[in-house]
């Protein structure tokens, strides 16, 4: 996001917002209706200008999605809930917005650029992708330069802003580095915890996490002895055989494991080493399902931190009517917020272009009247003042870098079968 627009809204006076926002959700109008309506704050505010509108009345919501590879099984419940927020939108507002879908192989760049060609040829105004921070990485500057800005709900690692536009990445998932002073807290919490040995690689995700952890739990008094993570499963007993060597009151697994193989064998050997069941945390870097690879009784009682929220029941069963087959809802909720917030910031700028929704995108989750839902926020903004929406995932204000300012994070428990279940939420550090 280039700095000098952000913060630019279009205020609609209150005798005309209600018909501006229907009209733009409806693709009747792509221009702005008339300014300057009191503000909250002030009884006569100087209208505000944004980019000049670029949109043809019609919000395309694009998805960037994986179809290969390990994060292969995010592209379906991401699409499910952009397509559950569009049905929303339209819902709230009159024509729902168009959804295209468009996914990427191994993310090389031929690849992405090929998929982010085709989304800007269909017309999208934003893209809710990609659903890594690698792909986003080199997706950002693409992008930017077609006027398309990216709202990732699944990101976890730092993406550094677009050189030549100085757009940003926005996101509506914590990053790594806030789950480590969330697990500390837990750590800390229940008040006997004087050591921890933490297994980390050298990844950029291990990494990322690792400082965070750290800090907070040695500022508190408690030692921390980091043991390198095996390379393979096989190395894992050597790891559990160091762990129990320093007598650790907690150990965490803080290792970025894409097939799960180095987890389960760490767990395995950790449990026969006593120093699995509660007293073991996984991280969102290598939490998955065990039960394939695990003996009943091995991952019993392991908890874990994981990026994201759980979904509401009722929200989920309107998500299986979009897609019938879904087979997991891990990151929809984040999906759902992303196309959401697109969609009010298309209506807060009064236009659809992709310049004129990167503008509005930080205002619409921040500083305004609180919402919950399009419809809510909607009638937020047709009322004459700023929403300010918390969706399923929460919070969403987010600082200049588009990091979540006070993401949520959900903590489950692992059951014999080595499958978990969601036992809280916590607020990432």
């Amino acid at each position: 996001m280039s700095g000098g627009r952000h913060g630019m809204r279009w205020r609609p006076g209150a005798a005309v917002a209600s018909l501006a926002v229907l009209a733009l959700l409806a693709g009747c109008t792509g221009a702005p209706a008339p300014a300057g309506s009191p503000s909250r704050a002030s009884p006569s505010p100087a209208p505000s200008t944004g980019p000049a509108p670029s949109g043809d009345g019609e919000l395309r919501l694009g998805v960037l999605v994986p179809r290969a590879g390990t994060r292969e099984f995010l592209a379906a419940p991401i699409a499910a809930g952009v397509r559950l927020a569009a049905r929303d939108l339209g819902r709230a507002g009159g024509q729902a917005p168009r959804v295209v879908v468009r996914s990427t192989g191994d993310g090389g760049e031929d690849d992405l650029a090929e998929a982010i060609d085709a989304l800007a040829e269909a017309g999208v105004d934003a893209i809710v992708g990609p659903a890594t921070s690698r792909v986003a990485q080199r997706a950002l500057p693409l992008a930017a330069a077609r006027g398309i800005p990216l709202v990732s709900p699944s990101a976890t690692l730092p993406v550094a802003p677009d050189e030549a536009t100085g757009w940003i990445l926005h996101r509506t998932v914590a990053t790594l580095a806030q789950q480590g002073p969330a697990l500390a807290a837990q750590l800390l919490a229940e008040g006997d915890v004087e050591s921890v040995a933490v297994v980390a690689g050298e990844d950029a995700e291990s990494r990322s996490l690792l400082a965070p952890l750290r800090q907070p739990l040695e500022a508190a008094g408690v030692r921390v002895e980091v043991l390198d993570a095996p390379q393979r499963g096989r190395g894992a007993a050597a790891v559990a055989r160091r762990a129990a060597d320093l007598r650790p009151d907690a150990v965490v697994v803080a290792t970025q494991d894409g097939d799960g193989e180095v987890t389960a064998a760490l767990v395995r050997a950790l449990h026969a080493r006593r120093l699995a069941g509660e007293r073991l945390w996984l991280t969102a870097t290598n939490a998955g399902d065990l039960s394939r690879r695990l003996e009943d009784g091995e991952a019993a009682g392991v908890r874990a931190v994981l990026d994201g929220v759980r979904l509401p029941r009722a929200v989920e069963r309107r998500l299986r009517q979009v897609d019938a087959d879904l087979a997991s809802a891990r990151y929809a909720a984040e999906a759902y917020d992303a196309a959401v917030l697109i969609g009010l910031a298309a209506a807060v700028a009064g236009d659809d272009g992709g310049e004129s929704i990167a503008g509005a995108l930080p205002g619409v989750a921040a500083g305004g009247i609180r919402c919950g839902d399009p419809a809510e926020c909607l009638g937020v903004l047709a009322a004459g003042s700023d929403p300010d929406y918390d969706g399923l995932a929460g919070s969403l204000a987010a600082g200049a870098d588009g990091i979540l300012l006070d993401p949520r994070l959900t903590l489950v428990r692992y059951r014999e079968d080595g499958t978990w279940r969601p036992i809280g939420d916590a607020v990432a550090g």
